[in-house]
């Protein structure tokens, strides 16, 4: 059975951190229109520390997870830009 050593580990690692940062924006396109879409116009006031601390947290979880929730950003980009296509 092949093992992985410290060097394809470290490769494949380099691979998925330069895809996600490739996806990034897209993951956070897909992020910003579904909380959009949900709060609409509404203004929360609360804490700068505890705001902080929030979207630290989710920008890094879009970062983490931004190989999956890239894919339907560009496909409703996709979708949008041959819509109106003549």
């Amino acid at each position: 059975m092949a093992t992985l050593d410290d060097s394809s580990l470290n490769a494949a690692m380099y691979v998925y951190i330069a895809i996600s940062v490739l996806l990034y924006p897209y993951a956070c396109f897909v992020y910003t229109g579904i909380v959009n879409f949900i709060m609409g116009d509404d203004v929360f006031v609360i804490n700068v520390f505890v705001l902080l601390v929030w979207r630290l947290m989710i920008y890094m979880l879009l970062f983490l997870f931004a190989i999956f929730i890239a894919p339907i950003g560009l496909l409703y980009l996709w979708y949008a830009s041959t819509k109106y296509e003549f």
